[in-house]
């Protein structure tokens, strides 16, 4: 029996093309995945960058708007209170008070004798007096600026007390620069002081100085007004939050904290950069790394100067 065998090496040749035809098929498969998937990668990546950029965008125009919306409401607080006290300033009592000393002091003998005298005596009987009465009286309404009140006071054209509706003010206020500015600012000046601690009431103050004014319009006294400087502030900046850690705070030039619900009042901000960057002139919003409460990581912050505040 004849038995016929195939030719082995032409089919070893058969399976060699069909493996080149199959390999060959399947790059061209995984390079136009390749390349289809690259372009669509690249498109992922800048659209996630793209839309990135628009959401912070977006979210500091909205915390822009929201720093300028409280920083306006600041202004109008301060505004508000300033208006009150010029009014308060020409409360006859309060003129007249100040005026009548004036007078009477105007020897410097006698002057350095009436200052002796009351140094030794208490300030109970300057508490007495019509004009410290008059200024009991706008103390009886309970609002925030009363509550957050330490000291209202007047003093005459020497820097001497001469109305008060406590005892925290010392007699002599002559070295003092609210008293020295506001006396001889004129009668449209206003003088509104730093943020500084008090060691006598044991927290951060802020002082209002409001010309007194004859008829002629003569500076004669001062009015101070001295606010605790957060619970002046609270009311306006603390219930303002969002999400789990968003809120609004305020702070001077110097990136000393004003008011914040986290940060206590008076605590520097370490970051100069980040200060530089928060205290412009004009409303904006940036991005740093760091928020000045610990955190390192990558923050948005929108901030607003108080623009009328600064005109005085």
């Amino acid at each position: 029996m004849d038995t016929h065998h195939g030719n082995p090496r032409s089919s070893g040749e058969t399976e060699t093309r069909k493996g080149i035809r199959a390999g060959l098929k399947n790059k061209l498969i995984w390079t136009m995945l390749g390349v289809g998937a690259l372009p669509l990668m690249l498109t992922m990546i800048l659209s996630y960058v793209q839309g990135t950029k628009s959401l912070q965008g977006v979210i500091g125009a909205s915390f822009k708007a929201l720093a300028y919306e409280t920083s306006t409401k600041i202004d109008l607080l301060i505004e508000g209170e300033i208006s009150r006290n010029i009014r308060h300033a020409t409360h006859p009592s309060i003129r007249s008070a100040v005026s009548g000393f004036n007078q009477a002091l105007l020897d410097p003998e006698a002057r350095q004798k009436y200052i002796q005298e009351e140094t030794a005596n208490s300030t109970l009987s300057i508490l007495e007096t019509d004009a410290s009465q008059a200024l009991q009286s706008f103390q009886k309404r309970k609002t925030r600026s009363v509550l957050a009140t330490r000291a209202l006071y007047v003093t005459d054209a020497f820097g001497i007390l001469r109305a008060s509706i406590n005892d925290f003010p010392e007699l002599l206020h002559s070295k003092n620069p609210d008293w020295g500015k506001a006396i001889t600012g004129g009668k449209e000046f206003v003088y509104i002081g730093p943020v500084t601690f008090n060691e006598k009431a044991e927290s951060f103050l802020m002082t209002f100085a409001i010309p007194i004014l004859d008829d002629r319009e003569k500076t004669i006294g001062v009015l101070h007004h001295v606010f605790d400087a957060k619970e002046f502030f609270s009311g306006s900046i603390e219930p303002i939050t969002f999400g789990e850690t968003g809120h609004v705070m305020m702070v001077d030039s110097r990136g000393m904290v004003i008011d914040c619900p986290i940060l206590p009042t008076g605590f520097i901000l370490p970051d100069p950069v980040l200060v530089k960057s928060v205290t412009g002139e004009s409303p904006d919003w940036v991005k740093t790394m760091g928020d000045g409460h610990g955190g390192e990581e990558l923050s948005i912050i929108g901030f607003s100067p108080l623009e009328q505040t600064r005109e005085w």
